[in-house]
């Protein structure tokens, strides 16, 4: 029984006023205290769960890592290394369905596949049709892409814009293992930071947008014909001659009577099909810009993921100096040469896919792709033809005003055009 006693010299109602004013400061002294202790708790919660995020992305279980930082998340929605920890379990699990895809055709290119046309006694009116799932090869690409591939790189792209706008982000791990096809190519140890954030977005932007592509395309062809490109000694042929039997045979696969409705879509699928193209754009912009932050560091870079070795320890990235990448490690001048010709690839492929497009940065001129911009890569590939600069690809009308038949007919001149710069021989 709880005794209230008289507080002499008070009235009435001056009793009643301490009371209440005694009732008021204990009920917000309980109420402090329990938010400090749930705060306390949640805070606990919060690191234990980074730390089984950070755990599972050691061993390379991206998708455990991501239900982790999930949870961190959800208790704490602005947490810059829970955000960063998704980040980075969305491209692992996005490289890791990209290994799969990868291993999967090496095996039918390797082995002749699992399903095999087979190729019938023409009919009265010339045609000489195939056995086989009609149709098998866009209902398995359909069933992956979208279950396992498109969703989460929608994800990681939406987190990584939100981490780059959290100033000085950076997240450090003692190694992450990225496999594909079963072969251990690198350990991302070190400090990610707003570069890598870059890098991430290009590869999930350009899988989303080239996967996107092949859920809008027919993609019905002739196996047989796309397994004689692993007969080819890559090593042993000099690179014109195999660039010319690879067209060769492209113009083979793309070209074939047997299936004329192969990379055609439907009209259902155009817009699709543009949104496809705005998303290779901007993967490729993103890949540029990843090279861009890179040389904009000024701090020390002995530990980042993505960064360039300061030659002259003058604390900037200076003319000559090489970019480190993961797999790769210091690029040497040979290197270097090659990575300087994708970039300038790289710049006219994203200014012309990004024509006619709201990202456009000069909407009142043109910039189609001059098949000239490859010259710097073929020639540090010691490639000695040039191509023309005379030739030009518009891609931005390409994606801006879809045909059904309009890709087909675009790559079967190039192919043809290029076959007359390395003819099959």
């Amino acid at each position: 029984m709880v005794t209230i006693r008289k507080i002499p010299g008070l009235p009435g109602w001056g009793r009643a006023a301490a009371l209440v004013l005694l009732f008021s400061s204990f009920t917000l002294a309980l109420t402090a205290c329990d938010s400090s202790s749930g705060s306390g708790r949640a805070e606990g919660e919060v690191l234990d769960l980074l730390d089984d995020g950070r755990a599972w992305l050691a061993v390379g279980e991206g998708d455990k890592a991501r239900l982790a930082f999930l949870e961190a998340l959800a208790i704490a929605p602005d947490d810059p290394e829970a955000l960063y920890g998704l980040v980075l379990s969305d491209t692992v699990h996005t490289v890791d369905v990209f290994s799969i895809i990868y291993d999967y055709i090496l095996s039918f290119i390797e082995q002749g596949g699992p399903v095999t046309a087979q190729v019938l006694d023409k009919d009265e009116s010339g045609f000489a049709g195939r056995e086989g799932p009609e149709g098998w090869i866009d209902d398995l690409l359909d069933m992956i892409f979208h279950t396992l591939l498109l969703d989460r790189a929608r994800e990681l792209v939406d987190t990584s814009r939100i981490c780059r706008t959290i100033p000085d982000i950076a997240y450090h791990h003692e190694g992450i293992p990225i496999l594909i096809a079963l072969e251990h190519v690198a350990d991302l140890a070190g400090e990610f930071d707003s570069s890598e954030l870059y890098a991430a977005e290009a590869f999930a932007l350009l899988l989303d947008g080239l996967t996107s592509h092949l859920l809008v395309l027919d993609l019905d062809f002739d196996l047989s014909l796309a397994w004689r490109i692993a007969d080819i000694d890559f090593e042993c042929t000099p690179m014109p001659e195999a660039i010319g039997l690879v067209t060769a045979m492209l113009i083979d696969l793309v070209a074939d009577p047997d299936y004329p409705g192969f990379l055609t879509m439907s009209t259902c699928g155009m817009e699709a099909f543009t949104d496809a193209g705005l998303r290779i754009g901007l993967g490729l912009d993103q890949w540029l810009r990843t090279f861009d932050a890179v040389a904009a560091e000024t701090d020390d870079q002995a530990d980042d993921i993505i960064g360039y070795e300061d030659l002259n320890g003058s604390g900037d990235f200076d003319h000559g100096e090489p970019f480190v990448i993961p797999h790769f490690g210091v690029l040497d001048a040979e290197e270097m040469e090659v990575l300087e010709g994708v970039l300038v690839l790289v710049a006219s492929l994203r200014d012309s896919y990004l024509d006619d497009t709201s990202y456009d940065p000069d909407p009142e001129t043109r910039s189609p792709f001059c098949l000239s911009a490859m010259n710097p890569l073929l020639e540090a590939l010691g490639v000695p033809l040039a191509m023309p600069g005379s030739v030009q690809i518009d891609f931005g009308a390409i994606y801006a005003n879809p045909r059904p038949w309009r890709l087909k007919t675009t790559l079967l001149a190039v192919l043809h055009l290029v076959q007359l710069i390395f003819p099959e021989p």
